[in-house]
């Protein structure tokens, strides 16, 4: 028989966590707004691409081309900062 866990643990904890409670709320909130704008950033490629198909932009394809390059580098710039 497994025991379930209760808030009652959590609230135990609060005394280890609170000095680092700060770092902890900027932690949560960048982690929020990483993840909005890996979310969003698919969204603005496709009406982008969209825009651009339509309008017969070649110029507005050649920008789509270089921000998603800049993406993939930042991507690649973290993945080593990472490891």
């Amino acid at each position: 028989m497994t025991r379930r866990a209760s808030p009652q643990a959590l609230l135990r904890l609060w005394p280890r966590v609170r000095p680092y409670r700060i770092g902890l709320i900027i932690a949560s909130i960048t982690l929020i707004l990483a993840s909005a704008i890996s979310l969003a950033f698919p969204l603005a490629v496709r009406y982008l691409l969209d825009a651009a198909f339509l309008h017969h932009d070649r110029a507005l394809l050649e920008h789509v081309r270089i921000t998603r390059t800049l993406r993939l580098d930042a991507g690649r710039l973290v993945a080593d900062e990472a490891t």
